[in-house]
């Protein structure tokens, strides 16, 4: 029973990741927003994830990050 709810649990949080970015809550790096989206090739640490996962075997990136999200109300 545990493992069922450990699937939903991150299947839920999957989903609400996908749909909050499309609805754009996802732009927070004020660096990609000035770029004008072209953060491709630049983009190192957690945020590589999101625009291209191949940066995260570069080496150069930050080893820890602290940002805060606006979340609109």
């Amino acid at each position: 029973m545990i493992k069922i709810a450990r699937h939903f649990a991150i299947a839920a949080l999957l989903v609400a990741g996908f749909s909050a970015r499309s609805e754009g809550l996802g732009d927070t790096q004020t660096r990609a927003l000035s770029l004008s989206q072209a953060y491709t090739a630049l983009a190192r640490g957690p945020e590589a994830v999101f625009w291209n996962p191949a940066n995260l075997a570069l080496r150069g990136g930050p080893r820890f990050k602290w940002e805060l999200m606006a979340v609109p109300g």
